[in-house]
């Protein structure tokens, strides 16, 4: 992730850490639903959101929100990809757009 950060040192772009979602409450689109506004307002400032994980799922996750893998690295067995999700301009994710609303979801529960 360092790595990436200092090649693209000349370039602003929001940074997503510790995203973390109840077990019980994922695959509910809960996590999607809790990052719509920070991408909203990523792609409003027309900036990329870059962010690290170790988990496959969280990479299925992010790329369905956009997100590409630009750097894997291995270290002492441990897997780290860093994904960067370019702005979309004036556009809304039809996948955000779709969920339901996190009270939708708690009344579900």
């Amino acid at each position: 992730e360092q790595e990436v950060i200092l090649a693209r040192s000349n370039e602003r772009m929001f940074r997503l850490e510790r995203m973390v979602v109840r077990p019980d409450m994922q695959g509910k689109g809960v996590g999607t639903h809790a990052l719509k506004q920070a991408l909203d307002e990523a792609d409003d400032a027309g900036l990329p959101v870059m962010l690290a994980t170790q988990e496959e799922r969280n990479i299925r996750f992010y790329r369905r929100l956009g997100f590409e893998v630009v750097r894997t690295d291995d270290i002492a067995f441990n897997i780290s990809s860093t994904m960067i999700r370019q702005p979309i301009p004036n556009q809304k994710s039809a996948v955000i757009d779709s969920l339901p609303r996190i009270s939708d979801l708690a009344a579900s529960s």
